[in-house]
């Protein structure tokens, strides 16, 4: 069934990558959505998150159930089972007997003892990204790694492109752009083996893709420091675009992963031993706290992809308010004022409103790029009105807040042509869940008048 390569010269070169140390672990992924405007990333604990939440699925969307695989029995294929295969056999456990597979093909097999390995090889006819994503065995004392090489045809030599080696219970991905050719996929044991669940890998070849590539894991990730903003793609399911963030000074920065298309796509921010520190949701602004020292921020797909779509994600310095000023508050219905209905002097609103002003630190400096919110409070039925935006650089926002609960009308006031009836109701800022204080905390709430009879 499958076809085997014998080369006459083949050169095994593994080349070591360092300066990162990375963590084993067996936790269960980390699905569990954060909703929070505020992180700390200094007080934050959360194990390690796989980058899938299952194991590889086929083309039509079944599962790859290791259960089925043993070393005993080779599952026999059908015509329903066209896209993978079951390598049961221990003899492609070198260069020259390594099992052809094509790409798209979900490829099974194991390792029977310590510091063996498994060849592959495949034929690669279209230049473009080539994407190898593996489920290793669960377990935190068996460590298999994934390797690529390329074929010289001249020389007969295998030349080593590119390594994933993460440690015992940790996927491994890694990408080339890669030229036609021959390319051979070794997973080797670093330690331990697992005789009886088998390994699963897939090949995957992208003919769009973005300038940052290949950056699908921890090793390739892109240099970037403090405040950046970068726009690409993910390419195929099994795409990973891996950041290397340095922060040089502890402090506050807006972190948000913004993406209109189809896709569906998450942030992980990790630490230097890829403990994942937050999960992050796609479309949602999130201010985090990094102190100071190295991260790693990677961008994977949840559930779908979208090739040609960019997202883009950001890194903005934000600061932290502590209190709001409120300059003006304008208000449709023709009642807009600060004026005193004997309560004491306070804005008056009806349906639609803007409130207007600047947020600043506990120091008292302008707390820019920021997101303030604000609340009132409409008496009928209780009803809570939001309205949320970011400061600019000098602190100043302006929040639209609109049909906002009619006003029962429970106060009045005799005026000289007519009694308005009016409630009074609270307002209030906060930033996340921290109330700010602020330097209105009441509204006059206009429901009618009536005009005096003459």
């Amino acid at each position: 069934m499958f076809k085997k390569l014998f080369l006459a010269t083949l050169l095994f070169a593994s080349t070591a990558v360092s300066g990162i140390s990375v963590a084993s672990a067996s936790a269960k992924p980390l699905n569990k959505e954060i909703d929070v405007t505020s992180i700390d990333l200094s007080k934050t604990k959360a194990k390690w998150a796989e980058e899938k939440s299952g194991k590889l699925t086929l083309p039509d969307g079944q599962a790859v159930d290791p259960a089925e695989f043993s070393t005993k029995k080779v599952k026999k294929p059908k015509a329903s089972d066209a896209d993978y295969i079951t390598i049961d056999a221990d003899d492609n456990n070198t260069p020259a007997m390594a099992t052809y597979f094509q790409k798209d093909t979900v490829v099974t097999d194991v390792i029977t003892e310590e510091g063996g390995e498994q060849w592959f090889f495949f034929r690669n006819d279209q230049a473009g990204k080539v994407t190898v994503y593996m489920d290793t065995v669960d377990s935190t004392t068996v460590d298999y790694d994934l390797h690529m090489f390329k074929y010289n045809e001249t020389t007969g030599a295998l030349e080593e492109q590119v390594s994933s080696v993460y440690l015992a219970g940790q996927n491994e991905n890694l990408s080339k752009i890669a030229t036609p050719g021959y390319y051979f996929i070794a997973v080797n044991s670093a330690s331990g083996f697992d005789a009886a669940n088998p390994f699963a890998f897939i090949v995957k070849h992208s003919s769009q893709y973005d300038a940052a590539e290949p950056d699908d894991n921890a090793y390739y990730a892109k240099a970037k420091s403090d405040k950046f903003s970068v726009s690409q793609t993910i390419d195929n399911d099994f795409d990973e675009d891996w950041i290397k963030y340095n922060v040089t000074t502890a402090t506050n920065f807006a972190v948000q992963l913004t993406n209109n298309g189809s896709g569906a796509y998450r942030t992980d921010i990790l630490d230097t031993n890829l403990n994942v520190l937050a999960t992050l949701n796609q479309n949602t602004r999130y201010n985090i706290g990094f102190p100071q020292g190295t991260f790693f921020i990677r961008v994977i797909s949840t559930t779908s992809v979208s090739p040609t779509q960019v997202y883009t994600l950001s890194s903005a310095q934000t600061t932290v308010p502590s209190q709001i000023s409120v300059s003006r508050i304008s208000s449709d219905g023709g009642v807009e004022g600060y004026i005193n209905y004997g309560y004491g002097s306070m804005w008056r609103i009806y349906r639609n409103i803007t409130v207007t002003g600047q947020a600043k630190t506990a120091s008292g400096t302008p707390a820019y790029n920021a997101p303030v919110t604000i609340r009132i409070i409409a008496r009928l039925n209780n009803t809570v009105h939001l309205g949320t935006a970011i400061t600019d650089s000098y602190g100043n926002f302006s929040i639209p807040i609109s049909n906002i609960t009619p006003a029962r009308g429970d106060y009045s006031f005799y005026a000289s042509a007519s009694t308005h009836y009016y409630d009074i109701i609270p307002i209030d800022g906060y930033y996340g869940n921290t109330r700010l204080s602020m330097n209105v905390s009441s509204l006059y709430h206009f429901a009618y008048s009536m005009y005096h009879p003459f």
